[in-house]
């Protein structure tokens, strides 16, 4: 059983129970949103450290360093989904942030804290499909 907010990670990816649900299938049923691909964080105990999930042409495997070999400062050098973190409930956004929600990249308009129903792309008034 899980409640609204609580979220969950299915067959690679990201999800949240938009409300409370049971035996309900993440990628099936409606109840779940899709949160984009799960990141490398410290969690799952998959075996796979899944190479191919970002192959850039630079020999450099850290996550920090910027993939590209030009020197601007520029913020973005990608704005494919997983480049910024994803989209939560009851989470301060300060207005220029990016994150992904639904695969795709989003800027907040304005400062504001997220709830739920607020999702990027339920309210145009505070963010922006980039």
């Amino acid at each position: 059983m899980y409640t609204g907010g609580q979220r969950v990670s299915h067959n690679g990816r990201s999800w949240r129970a938009q409300w409370w649900t049971q035996n309900e299938t993440p990628g099936v049923a409606s109840v779940w949103v899709d949160l984009g691909p799960c990141s490398g964080g410290s969690a799952s105990p998959s075996a796979s450290p899944s190479p191919s999930r970002s192959t850039s042409p630079s020999p450099s495997v850290s996550p920090s360093a910027s993939p590209s070999p030009s020197t601007s400062p520029s913020a973005s050098p990608s704005t494919s989904p997983g480049a910024y973190p994803a989209w939560a409930p009851n989470t301060y956004y300060a207005a220029g942030v990016r994150v992904t929600y639904g695969g795709r990249t989003w800027q907040c308009r304005q400062n504001h804290t997220s709830l739920v129903g607020w999702e990027p792309p339920n309210v145009g008034a505070l963010w922006l499909a980039v």
